[in-house]
């Protein structure tokens, strides 16, 4: 039976197995704002998503909530849920925090990182340059995290590595609306390259620049899109 959601029920359909129905519908909602199946601003109908994950209100309602924890939902009074539509100045402030972490993880990346860790870097960066290159963003996305989960665990730091998992989700949005830019996919690969460069150098100073430098021109090509949303928005 089709919904009115616009895409095929069953791929969004939990599977009673493995981990819990919550952790499962709880990804899976992830996913689909992270992907946009959502949208910002969204209204997120219990019944609706109880349909279409084949799940109890209970299960929806502690996914939601765990959603929410992690400012990817809010509750709207006499509305309901609904999908965060992110400020400027969030996603300003979002930036400001990433830098400072992913600077820090560049430097104890490269003092503490072993020459295997440097060498996987170096071959993913590989993998996202030929990603680059084709249509679409899915598969820049995708080798992206693998980047970044070899430059976390290389720093050697949990709690920097735990700090950062907080800010995950809300980073792949940006990250995606980043990637929308045709020139920014040359401009990306062209840091990303000067980060491993570093790392392969073993100099902190110069890897902790190349990854601030990273965030900051991430956030120059984010920053003026949402802008103008919001303008067009008050416009309307």
């Amino acid at each position: 039976m089709a919904s009115n959601t616009g895409f095929d029920d069953k791929s969004l359909l939990v599977r009673r197995e493995a981990s819990t129905i919550r952790q499962q519908a709880t990804d899976i909602l992830r996913k689909a704002i992270v992907d946009q199946r959502f949208p910002p601003g969204k209204h997120l109908v219990e019944r609706e998503l109880c349909d279409l994950l084949g799940i109890s209100r209970t299960s929806v309602r502690e996914a939601l909530r765990h959603l929410e924890s992690e400012d990817l939902i809010r509750t709207i009074p006499h509305k309901g849920p609904m999908v965060t539509t992110l400020t400027v100045e969030e996603a300003r402030h979002l930036y400001e925090v990433r830098a400072a972490l992913e600077g820090l993880a560049g430097e104890l990346f490269a003092k503490c990182a072993t020459e295997e860790q440097i060498e996987r870097l170096a071959e993913i960066t590989d993998d996202m340059r030929v990603e680059a290159g084709k249509p679409g963003r899915e598969g820049v996305l995708l080798v992206k995290t693998r980047f970044y989960e070899v430059l976390f665990a290389g720093a050697g730091n949990d709690v920097l590595a735990r700090m950062i998992s907080s800010l995950a989700t809300r980073v792949a949005l940006l990250r995606r609306i980043s990637l929308t830019s045709p020139e920014r996919g040359p401009k990306m690969m062209e840091e990303v390259q000067a980060i491993v460069d570093a790392a392969r150098a073993r100099d902190p100073e110069a890897m902790r620049a190349a990854c601030i430098a990273h965030v900051r021109n991430a956030a120059a090509t984010v920053l003026p899109k949402l802008l103008d949303a919001e303008d067009r928005k008050y416009a309307g």
